[in-house]
């Protein structure tokens, strides 16, 4: 009966190490951030144009800042303004200007200066009429 005994409390034991038995898994955990960009802000004023100057002039610039995703490659394009390419409009007169920036970069993710440049040559503007002459240009960018 000893043996029984014993042998049911080993069996019993058996048991209840397998019902206990402990199992492992593993859960993969993943994440994309995905490249984006914004492009914010941004003047480019002349001022007086004085044709009796006749020099080239410099326009004042509030620099546009752009902000991408930290490491992001980017890109900044324009569409050449509403009186394309790159004419101020008073009516039917038009001054010519040239404008540039930086066009690539990487991004840092805080907001980075662009680096608009703009000029008009005095011949462009020498003989106009009087009057204020003005453009929009649309800037784009992207990762």
């Amino acid at each position: 009966m000893k043996k029984i005994i014993v042998l049911a409390v080993a069996m019993l034991v058996g048991m209840s190490g397998a019902a206990l038995a402990a199992g492992t898994s593993t859960v993969a955990v993943s994440a994309t951030v995905l490249g984006s960009c914004t492009i914010s802000g941004g003047t480019a004023a002349f001022g007086n144009l004085d044709p009796a100057g006749a020099g080239p002039v410099s326009a004042a610039i509030s620099q546009p800042q752009v902000n991408c995703t930290n490491g992001a490659p980017y890109t900044i394009t324009d569409d050449g303004g509403l009186n394309a390419p790159y004419k101020m409009a008073k009516g039917s007169d038009l001054i010519s200007y040239s404008l540039s920036y930086t066009t690539t970069g990487l991004g840092t993710g805080a907001g980075v200066n662009i680096g608009l440049a703009a000029s008009v040559a005095a011949l462009d503007y020498q003989n106009k009429p009087a009057g204020s002459y003005t453009d929009t240009i649309t800037l784009s960018v992207l990762p």
